[in-house]
């Protein structure tokens, strides 16, 4: 998958900035997740489950 990105020129550095994006997207979700009605609430906490996991993509691709 590190060749794969490096193939086409994505830089260490704009997998950095992804995982900061994914961050920060899921800690939105999460504190706007505290005043959204029942239905709302679990879909924004699911959101940030997966913002989460894709924050962790992004740190084991930055390392490749």
């Amino acid at each position: 998958m590190g060749a794969w990105l490096a193939n086409r020129g994505i830089s260490p550095n704009a997998v950095s900035c992804s995982s900061m994006f994914f961050s920060a997207i899921g800690a939105a979700l999460i504190v706007g997740a505290s005043s959204a009605g029942e239905t709302l609430f679990r879909l924004m906490c699911l959101a940030a489950v997966v913002c989460v996991q894709l924050r962790l993509l992004a740190n084991v691709l930055d390392g490749i």
